[in-house]
């Protein structure tokens, strides 16, 4: 019999924020690589939530507090668990990063990509020498 992996403690009062642009299809949120722009994998469902959430301005206490609420006082068994684990994932794949303190996340970072004016943020990219896409990420994170 397997055991139950060790649950991930991370710091409930760091920041987190995306390093990634995001678009919204439909109800799925999904990653976009500025590389190839007809790619844009959607992400599991929690993993859509955490990066449509992470804006620099909100601690892991935060996200827990709101997703908690969600559930009107009664969240399922081991929410705080499977959070800490997408959590984890988003930064492995380096699609959210931690801070102590607050971000004030740029423009084309701020906003998902529709609702975007392309030729300033594609500038302003230029201007911050943003890469984009993270090599390591993708649907899997």
């Amino acid at each position: 019999m397997k055991e139950a992996p060790e649950p991930i403690k991370l710091d409930e009062s760091k920041y987190f924020h995306r390093t990634v642009i995001y678009t919204r299809k439909d109800s799925e949120i999904c990653l976009v690589d500025m590389h190839d722009a007809t790619l844009t994998p959607p992400l599991d469902s929690w993993l859509g939530k955490v990066v449509e959430l992470a804006d620099g301005q909100h601690t892991l206490k935060d996200l827990y507090t709101f997703v908690n609420g969600l559930y009107k006082g009664n969240p399922p068994e081991g929410l705080e668990l499977t959070l800490s684990s997408v959590v984890g994932r988003l930064i492995e794949g380096e699609i959210i990063c931690l801070t102590n303190d607050p971000v004030d996340l740029p423009y084309y970072l701020a906003l998902p990509a529709e609702k975007q004016d392309t030729a300033r943020a594609t500038e302003l990219m230029k201007q911050d020498g943003y890469m984009g896409f993270p090599k390591n990420s993708g649907t899997d994170a």
